[in-house]
């Protein structure tokens, strides 16, 4: 009995003395006090503070002060430049509609998870209050956390772990931007083929309005590889476009990586008058994914209605006389060819019409660079942030 009462007590005080959000928001002014601000006049403290608990990604000034910049019409202010940070007013600080969907980007609900709880590499994915768009953290070979968000955007956690009445907020150096459906993500990465070939089918609004989906992306050289069959299918038979990438999406689910063991068989939208649902297989040879015979090189690119995987060939849904799939390995460990005896040509019919200006709006760096330690060694690798656009053909990097 008396144990329990001290153990009540103890509660008890541990509960009074927790401060609140607000409160812990105003002792870290020296790194978020824009943070704070925005959060306050777009009236966010309290949608936060009604969430069962929260995990906060908690941009410091210097982050905000480089979207700001970056982006226009985020904010505005009216107030004069007595209370600034780094020559922003807060005063009459005015929060436009899309930063405060950015905003909620940065917030986990139903959950209070400390750094020590996010999962090493390839991470964690958590629903966000933004329309439960994902947030990728991962715990890093020496104890620090990185956030991809965005087409592979890297931020860092810089003081993890301070807690509040509801839940825990971790400072990052860079702001999270909120991922957007496939044909943007191609687009912003320079995938310009898979682009063309969704609009060329008029499958872009399907697969953006698809909810739960994994998408299997092949990079312009896999398209380029097999461009004189393509094209042969584009001037003869949409249909049958169509079809092949239909075969590159999965509805229903998003697979990422740590939902995909050796030997699964995933549903595409592919159909053909005999069958619905064709499979992709999903095989792991040496630490390296493969679907079908292609190998995943980038995984796990966050969509706002799944995730996507970077692949080094296209997908044939008939590539096999008999009906079946070709998806065993060759001797070499590599996967055997979908389009037998393909030639290589470029697509001018997928690409031509799409404006310099539209590609690499967001993307995150101008190159891919390995994974070192533990990371290399368990056959993955991750975007590094360097700034810059990314180029058409940056993303040539095989993961494994």
């Amino acid at each position: 009995m008396h144990t329990s009462f001290l153990l009540t007590v103890s509660s008890a005080l541990a509960v009074a003395s927790a401060q609140s959000l607000t409160d812990v928001l105003s002792e870290q002014s020296d790194t978020l006090s824009l943070f704070t601000a925005v959060v306050q006049q777009a009236g966010l403290v309290d949608t936060i503070n009604s969430l069962d608990s929260a995990t906060i990604f908690a941009p410091t000034n210097q982050a905000l002060n480089a979207a700001i910049s970056q982006f226009d019409g985020l904010v505005s202010s009216s107030g004069d430049d007595d209370d600034t940070e780094d020559g922003i007013s807060l005063d009459n600080l005015e929060v436009s509609d899309r930063f405060v969907d950015i905003l909620m980007y940065h917030v986990v609900g139903g959950a209070s998870v400390a750094a020590a709880d996010i999962a090493p590499f390839p991470g964690s994915f958590l629903p966000t209050a933004l329309d439960s768009y994902v947030v990728n953290p991962y715990q890093t070979d020496d104890g620090g956390v990185v956030v991809y968000s965005r087409e592979k955007r890297m931020s860092h956690v810089v003081s993890p772990n301070i807690e509040y009445d509801n839940g825990i907020i971790h400072t990052i150096d860079a702001v999270l931007l909120p991922p957007v459906g496939p044909a943007d993500t191609a687009l912003d990465l320079g995938l310009t083929y898979f682009y063309g070939a969704l609009e060329a089918t008029d499958l872009t609004a399907d697969v953006a309005t698809a909810n739960g989906i994994t998408v299997f992306v092949p990079t312009n050289q896999a398209f380029i590889d097999v461009g004189g069959q393509l094209q042969d299918l584009l001037s003869t038979s949409e249909s049958d476009v169509s079809t092949l990438l239909q075969y590159h999406v999965v509805p229903n689910m998003p697979y990422y990586t740590t939902n995909l063991t050796d030997g699964d068989t995933l549903e595409t939208l592919a159909q053909t008058p005999f069958q619905n649902g064709l499979d992709v297989h999903i095989d792991e040879e040496d630490g390296a994914l493969y679907v079908n015979n292609a190998r995943v090189i980038t995984a796990n690119i966050l969509l706002s209605n799944g995730v996507a995987h970077l692949i080094d060939e296209v997908l044939n849904p008939a590539n096999d006389d008999d009906g079946g799939y070709v998806y065993t390995l060759g001797d070499d460990g590599l996967g055997v060819p979908a389009f037998e005896d393909a030639a290589s040509a470029t697509l001018p019919a997928l690409t031509s019409g799409i404006p310099a200006t539209a590609v690499g709006t967001y993307a995150p760096s101008s190159t891919f660079t390995a994974a070192s330690g533990a990371e290399a060694a368990r056959g993955n690798y991750r975007a590094e942030m360097l700034g810059g656009v990314l180029a058409a053909g940056a993303l040539g990097l095989v993961m494994a």
